[in-house]
């Protein structure tokens, strides 16, 4: 899962508020008040999670929302893909974005291209065409466009078998790594098709995580000092900006972990409060872990897989395959605690 649509939310100071709810929770908007109002949380906040939580849920929210917000307002709000383990509201220093991230789909960028005989249903609007070969010439080049300029990590070619077939072969190297065929008809229901397009984007997300596993128990990878394992290797990681991808068991999450960020850095993260105070910077914690990690990845310009599968957990919960370090400057180039 990339994570830039979280940067700007996981660099606020804080304290947040998180609130998920499944949208059969009759009463939750209450019972999350009153939690936050328990726990410390300002009238402001308070009056904007009630407000998000009356108002109308977020389209595609049938299966339940999640929310962030700050004394400034909601910072996010947003449906989820599965009914969420059950209502949380909590206050704290920290957003719950394993909350968030276990929640809610990845914002993925992709193009939909249905075909037909014609060529005239081609989506998005292109040029019409025929079937014969400057037809097919010229949907590639709409689809190729398309690809480039949204950089769509999936290509989704519906429609007539034959046109697909002709339009997947004339497609550049760049389209055809990321096209894949969904044998849906033009013309029917636009649920059906929506469907289709989020079976295909779980299908990506699946080999994408089986990808990523697979590379950290890649002996090549290992030799070459690009895996980082367990709480004290990632954290170190994360704070020198050498994180390609973090890898979270959802057991961590369980676990009751803690670790510590500095004061206005959460990309320098610890697992010993003393680290940070032997260098004489003001420490936030004890955070939940997983959450924390979560975080730091998001500034650092780091993509995340979760994994639940007992048989690929990695030791201490969390994982990391490891980049070149980060320039000064650059996104995630944190000073070392």
């Amino acid at each position: 899962m990339r994570l830039e649509w979280l940067r700007d939310l996981a660099r606020r100071d804080g304290p947040f508020a998180t609130v998920s709810s499944g949208s059969r929770s009759r009463g939750h908007a209450d019972r999350a008040r009153s939690a936050l109002a328990w726990a410390g949380a300002p009238a402001a906040v308070l009056d904007a999670v009630g407000a998000a939580l009356a108002a109308p849920r977020p389209c595609g929210g049938d299966e339940g929302h999640v929310l962030v917000a700050d004394d400034s307002g909601v910072l996010l709000h947003a449906p989820t893909s599965t009914p969420p383990d059950g209502p949380l509201a909590l206050w704290g220093p920290q957003p719950d974005l394993m909350a968030v991230i276990s929640a809610v789909r990845e914002p993925l960028p992709m193009v939909v291209a249905g075909v037909d005989e014609t060529g005239a249903g081609f989506l998005p609007p292109g040029p019409s065409a025929s079937t014969e070969d400057g037809g097919t010439v010229r949907r590639r080049a709409v689809a190729d466009e398309c690809v480039a300029l949204t950089g769509a990590r999936l290509l989704v070619l519906t429609g007539e078998p034959a046109s697909r077939a002709r339009l997947r072969a004339a497609l550049s190297m760049r389209a055809r790594a990321v096209a894949v065929e969904v044998d849906q008809p033009l013309g029917t229901d636009t649920e059906a098709l929506h469907r289709s397009v989020e079976d295909a984007t779980d299908r990506l997300r699946d080999r994408e995580r089986v990808t990523v596993l697979d590379r950290l128990d890649d002996p090549v990878t290992r030799s070459e000092g690009r895996v980082a394992t367990g709480l004290a290797e990632v954290t170190a990681a994360l704070r020198a900006g050498v994180v390609d991808t973090l890898v979270v068991h959802r057991a961590l999450a369980l676990s009751g972990s803690t670790v510590w960020a500095a004061a206005k850095e959460p990309t320098a993260v610890v697992v010993d409060h003393d680290v940070l105070a032997r260098a004489g910077r003001d420490a936030i914690g004890p955070l939940g872990a997983a959450s924390a990690l979560v975080r730091a990845a998001a500034l650092c310009g780091a993509s995340v897989v979760l994994t639940d599968d007992p048989g690929r957990a990695p030791a201490g919960g969390t994982a990391a395959l490891l980049g070149p370090p980060a320039r000064p400057g650059q996104t995630g180039a944190a000073p070392s605690a």
